[in-house]
């Protein structure tokens, strides 16, 4: 069952609750596995690919350029982070979402988003790369 990722780190400067890199991850980590799916994302040419990968050999990418407002390690850290994390929740379909009042999640939309198959998310997602514009990470990065 896959459902969003907790809000789990405040962000002071915007008074706002954000799910850092690893509630992502731990929200979608046991849905893909258990059909068949896993996530890389390499950076290429200042660009985060994030690509889901299917047993059966299929996948899906999608690009996000890395902006940084100064030109350090610090900010393209940062900028890394959350290229990764917005990326990848975009990828699978997932949101971030507060907790409820007892302590649990809250499934998607006031409900759980149920059983997704790995067949439901890749005919989606090569669905919309079909009938829009082919990405450049279509043909990932060779190895050296």
């Amino acid at each position: 069952e896959l459902r969003n990722a907790k809000k789990n780190k405040n962000n002071p400067h915007f008074k706002s609750e954000y799910a850092d890199l690893s509630a992502i991850i731990e929200a979608i980590r046991a849905p893909l596995s258990k059909n068949g799916l896993a996530y890389i994302q390499p950076i290429h040419d200042k660009t985060i690919i994030t690509m889901l990968v299917h047993t059966s050999g299929q996948w899906v990418c999608s690009e996000l350029p890395l902006l940084t407002a100064r030109s350090d390690m610090q900010s393209l850290g940062s900028a890394i982070s959350y290229a990764r994390r917005y990326a990848l929740s975009a990828l699978v379909g997932i949101t971030q979402e507060d907790e409820d009042d007892d302590g649990e999640p809250a499934p998607a939309d006031a409900q759980s988003l149920g059983h997704v198959t790995s067949d439901q998310i890749l005919g989606t997602l090569i669905f919309s790369i079909e009938v829009g514009r082919r990405p450049a990470c279509a043909h990932p990065p060779r190895s050296r």
